[in-house]
């Protein structure tokens, strides 16, 4: 008996990508489709003992793996794959993350990765911190990882709201206005203090959308303030 494994999503898939000496962004191995800053759904099934014996807190440091079938955009699957918890302090963090190692018990790799990371960014409330920080590395031609937002699935009672909530609600929208949002440090307003935005239906597509207004509260800076109240001197603060 396998178990789909509870995740939150999205999560942020990453990579270790180095430079070039003339400053430009090596690509290896080449990035498929998992970095192509699309979102992508990630599956990982495992046996109810092996999940139960990773996350007891005794083995929260142990590096060891164990074997997970993996499927991805419910197309590709590699049906024996490593997988483990990774990290340092995250390790006891309520949001795991993750090491997968497709090549533990089998040669073998998908899009050319040996393996990768999945990333629960626990001090994150907006996930998208890493993502963006990564992305604006690489733009900038500096070291950086290779990182993308993912879905991961789960087959809690809660499995039904993620399709419900995407029915009903443009989630693809809403998670960019919120990643812009973040940038220019808008912190008025929904995911920091529950502020200042509207639901608009569209008729045409039967979905609400989510709109920003009154963004006077940007300062242009990235922050960290997760409190859902307003720093005392007004300003959010940066990171």
């Amino acid at each position: 008996m396998r178990q789909l494994f509870t995740l939150i999503a999205p999560l942020i898939l990453a990579l270790l990508q180095t430079a070039t000496a003339q400053a430009q962004s090596a690509v290896y191995p080449k990035p498929g489709t998992v970095f192509d800053r699309k979102l992508h759904t990630i599956q990982l099934w495992i046996h109810p003992d092996s999940l139960n014996q990773m996350l007891l807190k005794e083995n929260w440091y142990s590096d060891h793996s164990f074997p997970a079938m993996f499927i991805y955009d419910n197309e590709d699957t590699l049906h024996k794959v490593g997988m483990r918890l990774k990290g340092n302090t995250s390790r006891a963090a309520k949001r795991k993350c993750f090491r997968i190692d497709f090549d533990q018990f089998a040669q073998q790799t998908f899009q050319g990765l040996k393996k990768f990371n999945i990333n629960g960014n626990h001090n994150d409330p907006s996930m998208s911190r890493e993502y963006l920080a990564a992305h604006a590395m690489t733009q900038a031609y500096n070291p950086s990882i290779r990182g993308n937002l993912i879905n991961a699935i789960n087959n809690s009672p809660t499995d039904s709201f993620i399709p419900r909530m995407e029915r009903l609600f443009d989630v693809q929208a809403y998670l960019k206005t919120l990643a812009m949002e973040v940038l220019v440090g808008h912190w008025d307003n929904y995911f920091a203090n529950k502020n200042n935005y509207w639901l608009y239906h569209n008729m045409k597509t039967g979905k609400f959308v989510y709109l920003p207004y009154d963004e006077t509260a940007n300062d242009f800076r990235l922050y960290t303030n997760a409190s859902n109240t307003r720093p005392r001197d007004g300003l959010p603060k940066s990171l």
